[in-house]
């Protein structure tokens, strides 16, 4: 129990979730929170970072029908638009699995989280190792590609088509994921490549 707040420590969960470590090729996985969402049928949902103001209220729209059907969400929530998507998630009941983009070991949990902690509509993961606590390029690619593998379906709101996000699009359909996209002039790219229109 972390005496600060009164909220749990991160725990080792790597035995228990075996087959989910083995499908995403991780060797570790900590978590804080429900582990319960697991069982929900997931989606990931990413964003490049420069996402076109025309697809954000269409992004808004979609993240509020999916919170309504209480859609467990998968993600880092890390671009300004998955961060918003976050705020918006946590006003629901629906479960958020947070993939933070380094270890979980010895991170101060937001003030935000700590309800819906409490209420158990959240859960942390990370598949790094403890040494791993600042976020950085190479670890938010893994930590996208962690993400990707863990997910039933996966939303792109939006990729910069030269952009990793277009780029983890491509090894999400190649992996044979189900990919989805807000149906855009602006997501061309990734309906042709393959995703389906939400």
């Amino acid at each position: 129990m972390n005496l600060k707040t009164n909220l749990p420590a991160p725990f080792d969960c790597t035995a228990v979730l075996a087959p989910l470590a083995r499908r995403a090729a991780v060797s570790r996985l900590m978590a804080l929170g429900n582990l319960d969402l697991l069982r929900n049928e997931t989606l990931a949902l990413f964003c490049s970072a420069r996402c076109p103001g025309s697809l954000i209220l269409k992004f808004y729209d979609a993240l509020r029908a999916l919170r309504d059907e209480r859609q467990t969400i998968i993600s880092g929530f890390h671009s300004p638009l998955e961060q918003e998507g976050l705020l918006s998630l946590m006003q629901g009941q629906s479960g958020i699995i947070i993939c933070p983009a380094r270890s979980i070991d010895t991170m101060r949990v937001p003030v935000v989280w700590h309800q819906v902690l409490s209420d158990e509509h959240l859960l942390v993961l990370s598949p790094f190792a403890e040494h791993e606590e600042r976020i950085t390029a190479r670890l938010a690619t893994r930590r996208n590609e962690f993400v990707a593998a863990i997910a039933d379906r996966v939303l792109i709101v939006y990729a910069e088509p030269s952009g990793r996000t277009a780029k983890l699009a491509r090894t999400i359909l190649e992996r044979g994921t189900r990919l989805l996209t807000l149906p855009a002039p602006e997501n061309k790219h990734l309906l042709d490549a393959g995703a389906e229109p939400l």
